[in-house]
């Protein structure tokens, strides 16, 4: 996906909005402008933990992008994506939305193909928004990681 868009807009910047405990991970993506991270799961009933959450909203409020691309499909990113400030907010439709709340978040909503890999519907929601029928070109994930990150990486791929 973060290839699709670079082969397409060059020039573009892509920021990508993260849980905490995954951000190292995806800032070690060369194409990756910024990483900015939220801690959703860690968000306990604390004062604290809420206002670094407000916190964290309010700089990501700060930011304007020409558009906002929602993958997750589910209410947390949906949440997300609603705070973000763009005129164009690209999600899933309500036949492959995870959690139908979803798509209050988004104005351009596209189904996909369920069946699909799950980076095939990530590349087909972005092809639909931009009217391109091309067949995408499907590279491997190409970005260095430290040791502990792949450790990491080896964890996360073990419990899927």
């Amino acid at each position: 996906m973060l290839d699709y868009l670079h082969r397409r807009f060059p020039n573009a910047k892509i920021d990508w909005v993260v849980e905490t405990s995954f951000a190292s991970i995806v800032a070690a993506h060369p194409l990756v402008h910024r990483m900015i991270p939220l801690d959703l799961k860690g968000l306990k009933a604390s004062w604290t933990s809420w206002k670094r959450l407000f916190r964290d909203i309010r700089s990501l409020r700060h930011l304007t992008y020409d558009v906002v691309f929602d993958l997750q499909r589910n209410c947390k990113s949906g949440f997300i994506t609603a705070c973000a400030s763009s005129p164009v907010k690209v999600g899933f439709g309500r036949h492959t939305v995870r959690e139908w709340p979803n798509i209050l978040a988004t104005n351009r909503r596209f189904d996909v193909d369920k069946k699909a890999n799950i980076r095939q519907q990530y590349i087909s929601l972005i092809q639909q928004h931009f009217g391109d029928d091309s067949t995408p070109v499907i590279q491997g994930v190409r970005f260095t990681i430290e040791p502990p990150e792949q450790q990491k990486m080896q964890k996360l791929l073990h419990l899927a």
